[in-house]
C-alpha cells in the first residue's frame, strides 16, 4: 500500500515528472546530494519506502534505525525542492521488511495478513502515525486529499493474454480486480523480462495491454518498476516510448537509482541516465496528445524501508 503525498490530486498524473528512493542506509548529506540531483534532473515525484517494520529497536544511529526521523527529512526536502512524494506503507518481501515483521510478532501467516486483527490493529496505527505527522490521515477514513494505490505487480490478466506466465493468476493476483477497487485511486504495474522468463520486445505488448485496461476503466496507472541487465538504452526506451503512447499509462519509474548496484541500476550522469531519464523528459515535454492521462516521468530515488518498530 502507497499513499501519494504533499496533497497531490488526480490531477497531478497530467502534469509531473517523478522519482523514488531509500532513506534508511542516507544520511542527511547523501539524502541532500540525491534530492539535488532529482531536482536538476527535472523529476517531480519521488517513491520513498515510508517502512522501517522490525522485531527489536535499533541503536539509534544505526541502519533501521530513527525511521520516521528519517523520512521526516525526506519529506521536508522533497518539499523545499517542489518534489512530491509517493510513501510506501508496507512491503510484501522480506528483505525490505514488512509483512513477515508482522508474523513474527504477532504470529499468524501471511497470506493470513489480512484478516489477523492483532496484525491490521497495529497496521492501522502505524498509517495514522505517518499520516498525522505529515498533517494529512485506514488511508481513505483518515484522509481525502491523497491519492491511494497497493503497489500492484500487474499480474493475473487476461485483456490481450497471449497465455505467457506474467497473464497468469497463479500468483494470486487479479490486476483488473484490484483496479476496480473503489478507494484505490491509481494502480501499479512491473516489467522484468529476465526474470520472467520473457522476451525483451515483449514488454511493450505488457505495456500497451495494461494501459489499456486503466483507461478503459478510467484510472491512471503507473509503470512503476522496470528493469534489464543489459542493453537498457536499446529495451528500456521501447517499454518508456510505448508507455508514452498509451492510453491510461500516466507514468514510469525505472528499477533502480541505488547502490550496490544490484545489475538494474542507473546511476546519475552516466549514459544510461542520459538516455533513460533525460532524453525520456524531453521526449515527454515534446508530446502532446488527447490522452486524459498524459505520461509523465517517476524514477525510483529509493529510500529505503517503512519506519515502524513492531
Amino acid at each position: 500500500m502507497s499513499i501519494l503525498s504533499n496533497s497531490v490530486t488526480l490531477t497531478a498524473f497530467t502534469t509531473t515528472d517523478g522519482l523514488n528512493f531509500k532513506i534508511a542506509f542516507l544520511n542527511n548529506s547523501d539524502m541532500d546530494y540525491v534530492l539535488d540531483d532529482i531536482a536538476l534532473s527535472d523529476l517531480k515525484i519521488s517513491r520513498v519506502w515510508g517502512l522501517n517494520d522490525v522485531n527489536t529497536i535499533p541503536v539509534s544511529g544505526r541502519v533501521w534505525a530513527d525511521g520516521l526521523q528519517k523520512l521526516d527529512y525526506a519529506v521536508s526536502g522533497a518539499e523545499s525542492r517542489g518534489v512530491k512524494l509517493i510513501i510506501n506503507i508496507v512491503n510484501n518481501w522480506d528483505n525490505y521488511r514488512g509483512m513477515n515483521a508482522y508474523v513474527v510478532a504477532y504470529g499468524g501467516t501471511l497470506t493470513g495478513w489480512y484478516n489477523n486483527t492483532q496484525i491490521q490493529a497495529a497496521y492501522q496505527t502505524y498509517i495514522k502515525v505517518v499520516i498525522d505527522r505529515y498533517s494529512t490521515s485506514s488511508i481513505k477514513s483518515l484522509d481525502f486529499e491523497h491519492m491511494a494505490t497497493i503497489s500492484d505487480v500487474g499480474f493475473g490478466f487476461t485483456n490481450g493474454s497471449d497465455g505467457s506466465y506474467p497473464y497468469t493468476f497463479g500468483e494470486g493476483l487479479d490486476f483488473v480486480t484490484n483496479l476496480c477497487i473503489p478507494t484505490i485511486n491509481f494502480d501499479t504495474f512491473h516489467l522484468y523480462t529476465n526474470s520472467w522468463g520473457e522476451a525483451l520486445p515483449w514488454g511493450r505488448s505488457w505495456v500497451s495491454t495494461h494501459g489499456a485496461a486503466c483507461a478503459a476503466i478510467g484510472k491512471p496507472c503507473v509503470l512503476e518498476e522496470f528493469g534489464v541487465t543489459y542493453d537498457q538504452c536499446t529495451y528500456e526506451a521501447q517499454w518508456q516510448a510505448t508507455a508514452l503512447n498509451t492510453s491510461g499509462s500516466a507514468a514510469n519509474m525505472f528499477w533502480q537509482y541505488e547502490s550496490p548496484n544490484n545489475g538494474n541500476t542507473i546511476y546519475y550522469s552516466i549514459n544510461t541516465y542520459t538516455c533513460i531519464v533525460m532524453n525520456h523528459i524531453k521526449h515527454q515535454s515534446n508530446w502532446t496528445t488527447g490522452n486524459n492521462y498524459l505520461p509523465h516521468w517517476l524514477m525510483r530515488l529509493f529510500v529505503y524501508d517503512h519506519l515502524t518498530h513492531v
